[in-house]
């Protein structure tokens, strides 16, 4: 064998090694972005979580909640202004999910359920409205723009009260549960 066979047999021994670290790379790449998307995703509903955990603790806070979204005209200046934090806070939120889905860290599913309770769970009060026209200048203008649309579409949807929608839900699951037989209400 030939100083040149040999030359040629370690090229070709380099070039699969070269292969296989490529294969391996690819694999750990999207191995990596696959890990950085759930950690994302985690961090998203972690926020979430505590922002409702937190409203579910303080009845005040929800007082506060149901009253600014209301539009309740006899807030304090000082109920109104924690009000608009409420608001920034929740819309911060939504504009770090609205950048991160458009970076495809956070899918189109999870995204969908952010978009459609910012649409129906929040557009339709007065006093999100009047807390959202207040803050627009604070967030992106791809953002504003997407929240601006989803606020001016919100005429299709009623507005709701979560407590109220609720109470009236497990009153019909009652009254089903009472109405099947060998059901135990």
């Amino acid at each position: 064998m030939t100083l040149s066979d040999l030359a040629s047999i370690g090229s070709l021994v380099s070039g699969v090694a070269v292969l296989v670290s490529l294969v391996y790379l690819a694999q750990q790449t999207r191995q990596n972005t696959r890990h950085t998307r759930a950690l994302v995703q985690q961090a998203n509903n972690q926020q979430l979580i505590d922002f409702n955990w937190d409203g579910a603790k303080d009845p005040v806070l929800n007082e506060l909640l149901l009253r600014g979204d209301a539009g309740d005209p006899t807030l304090t200046p000082a109920q109104a202004s924690a009000y608009l934090r409420l608001v920034l806070a929740y819309m911060c939120y939504a504009e770090d999910s609205y950048y991160q889905h458009r970076e495809g860290l956070i899918d189109t599913e999870r995204w969908a359920a952010t978009s459609t309770w910012l649409q129906y769970g929040r557009a339709p009060h007065p006093g999100f409205r009047a807390g959202w026209t207040m803050s627009r200048e604070l967030f992106g203008r791809e953002f504003a723009t997407f929240v601006d649309d989803a606020v001016r579409d919100y005429g299709s949807s009623p507005e709701r009260h979560t407590g109220v929608d609720w109470l009236k839900r497990a009153a019909d699951e009652r009254a089903r549960a009472k109405s099947e037989p060998g059901e135990t209400p």
